[in-house]
């Protein structure tokens, strides 16, 4: 499914990203969790959805999870980054980091993430940059290799086209819209049985109330 939908949304000359590579698996803990798979396993259950996408559909960006996988944040594994993504599979788009998760300069620069998100960067002021350059930890090629990568992405949706950002972006307020999204809305509820009075809220105790949904965001 992954495949047909960035195959369908890049035929359009939209750029589709996936996420989150890899192994972010739950919400709990998720920016500092670390997540020990073995080899075998992360190849067959945990990266196979992203290989047969990246090798069927060859999506134009990828964007890292927020933990680490086997003690090494996503933004900066070589082995997920260098080895399977790029090596193994033979993939050349844009990698950039979820929003807040770039976790190094160096690392991550050399493990192949090309755009630290969002704007402006935490990690990747140029002062920074050249001095790391400067101390031997970068290499200009690695800079060119992901800036070019950036750029890759800009032509691709377009970004060089005279007057193709001009256009004023609008949306359709149909009823006919409305009734649909108000029925997918509705057939994908769940309904609770309240079999032996298990749930704590029933009609009668809600009756002439105002109920507030607390949670977070």
């Amino acid at each position: 499914m992954a495949s047909q939908v960035v195959q369908g949304i890049q035929s359009r000359g939209v750029a589709a990203t996936l996420k989150h590579f890899v192994a972010n698996e739950q919400e709990t803990g998720r920016m500092t969790i670390d997540t020990t798979i073995s080899e075998r396993t992360l190849r067959e259950v945990y990266l196979r959805p992203f290989e047969i996408a990246v090798k069927e559909a060859r999506p134009w960006a990828i964007m890292t999870a927020y933990n680490k996988v086997n003690g090494d944040h996503c933004d900066s594994s070589r082995s997920l980054l260098t080895r399977v993504l790029r090596g193994d599979w033979g993939w050349d788009g844009l990698v950039m980091s979820d929003w807040g998760g770039t976790n190094s300069l160096i690392e991550g620069l050399n493990a192949g993430t090309d755009l630290e998100m969002p704007s402006p960067p935490r990690w990747r002021q140029a002062v920074r940059v050249h001095e790391a350059i400067t101390r031997g930890q970068l290499t200009e090629e690695t800079i060119s290799t992901r800036v070019c990568a950036v750029i890759r992405l800009l032509h691709q949706v377009g970004a060089f086209i005279p007057d193709r950002s001009k256009g004023v972006e609008t949306s359709n307020d149909r009823p006919e819209d409305r009734a649909l999204i108000r029925e997918a809305g509705a057939k994908g509820c769940v309904l609770l049985k309240n079999e032996k009075g298990v749930l704590l809220l029933t009609l009668d105790k809600a009756r002439g109330k105002t109920i507030a949904v607390i949670g977070q965001a």
